[in-house]
């Protein structure tokens, strides 16, 4: 798979969980690395989770939903 395919999947499973393009232009003063910073995070966001085959969009956005609460849950502990 090319790294243009891969791009153009997490891109696509972006539009599909927030349900419009995921659109990250450069703020004022953003070196044109920024881009390549953003595509990168996008993939990795987006495409090596929700594009692998084996659990479907609601089970991954649960298991997602899990993690964000324990790890929540765990800095509230950490802090106090």
């Amino acid at each position: 798979m090319t790294d243009a395919t891969v791009d153009q999947q997490a891109y696509a499973a972006a539009e599909r969980l927030l349900g419009a393009p995921l659109v990250l232009p450069l703020g004022p003063g953003e070196p044109e690395v920024g881009n390549d910073f953003k595509r990168l995070a996008t993939r990795h966001a987006f495409g090596d989770s929700w594009t692998r085959p084996g659990l479907d969009t609601r089970s991954r956005a649960l298991i997602s939903v899990t993690i964000a609460a324990v790890l929540a849950r765990m800095n509230h502990y950490a802090v106090n």
